[in-house]
């Protein structure tokens, strides 16, 4: 799961400076979801999957994490957890 998601924001970065874009990830109980600004509103991302992990709990410290085209990426702590184990991925500002 953790090399999932780590791939998934890589990912995402990726997306966001090749087409100049700024991106969101929303993260809610057992998914994640991109989301595009599209005119004025957010707006699901077709281009990057919605992850979803079953009975995995996905959880983090903020409600939204930005990923903007110059490299950006909100300083984030995401925490996967199940049963009585958890794991936790840090994002970091310029992460590349």
């Amino acid at each position: 799961m953790k090399v999932k998601i780590q791939n998934h924001i890589a990912s995402t970065q990726n997306h966001a400076q090749l087409y100049n874009k700024p991106i969101r990830l929303i993260i809610r109980s057992n998914k994640i979801q991109s989301l595009t600004l599209n005119k004025s509103s957010w707006k699901p991302y077709k281009a990057l999957p919605v992850l979803e992990f079953g009975s995995v709990a996905v959880d983090s410290d903020v409600d939204t994490i930005e990923i903007l085209p110059n490299g950006f990426i909100t300083q984030a702590s995401i925490i996967l957890s199940k049963d009585d184990e958890s794991s936790i991925i840090n994002t970091k500002t310029n992460e590349r």
